[in-house]
């Protein structure tokens, strides 16, 4: 278990009062440097829901957002990355991966511009893309043949490695992630569990979106738990328990 997060560790990410059209009611939370925050519920409970607004994928309705004391207002995913968000999705091959290409362009995707021969010009350094990925993926602890290897070919626990690889080469304040160690056998868990430490001891804030009870409580250094689109209850380390996180999670409304 980790130590807990220093009382007066700076908030990186505030929200206050959020609404969209997937949120039921308005969520406010908190995040700060160093801190691991679990999102808890059901499939469908808002937890998805609000890291979709946070990473500029649907619009917000209402409510402010703050990064490091700034506004932040992102409109896409485009500008959640160049605020210092980072964001690992539920479903990796629908929405995460490329299979059929190289580990290497996977990697190295969503920062294309700083791999250019040339300022402006659509000519990819090879050499520079490689040597990032190459100490991106010692940061994971990624398992692979050749950074030409297919993505497709990757074991589940080593395709999600290879999302969180993307990040490891930028500096990031908060990374979002969904499911995380879903689909991946329990080695594979085990080390990403370290890798989503690893992130927040460097000074990210980590939110964690998950539906595994017992990972919401192992992660956060405190849990959030969410009911039909909109926040339930929220728990410390020290008050949360399984039974507490069920309580809350599957509550009827009087």
């Amino acid at each position: 278990m980790p130590p807990p997060v220093p009382a007066d560790a700076a908030v990186v990410l505030e929200v206050e009062g959020l609404t969209t059209d997937e949120l039921a009611a308005p969520v406010s939370l908190s995040a700060r440097a160093g801190e691991v925050v679990s999102l808890y519920g059901l499939v469908g409970s808002g937890r998805s829901a609000l890291l979709n607004a946070l990473w500029g994928a649907v619009p917000r309705r209402g409510g402010t957002l703050r990064l490091a004391g700034a506004a932040y207002a992102p409109r896409s995913p485009r500008d959640a990355v160049r605020a210092g968000i980072s964001y690992v999705p539920a479903d990796r091959h629908r929405t995460g991966l490329f299979s059929s290409q190289s580990l290497t362009f996977n990697n190295t995707l969503p920062l294309l511009k700083r791999f250019r021969r040339i300022a402006g010009l659509p000519v990819p350094d090879r050499r520079a893309e490689r040597v990032a990925f190459l100490r991106a993926a010692e940061q994971v602890w990624m398992n692979f043949r050749s950074p030409e290897q297919r993505a497709g070919t990757l074991s589940g626990g080593n395709q999600q490695k290879l999302i969180f690889s993307r990040w490891a080469n930028r500096h990031s304040r908060v990374m979002l992630l969904d499911e995380p160690t879903e689909g991946v056998d329990v080695m594979a868990k085990a080390t990403i569990k370290d890798v989503i430490r690893a992130i927040a001891a460097d000074g990210n804030a980590v939110l964690v979106s998950t539906s595994d009870r017992e990972e919401a409580l192992e992660l956060g250094d405190r849990v959030v738990v969410f009911r039909n689109g909109a926040v339930a209850r929220s728990f410390t380390r020290a008050e949360a328990s399984a039974e507490a996180l069920s309580i809350a999670a599957q509550a009827k409304e009087s």
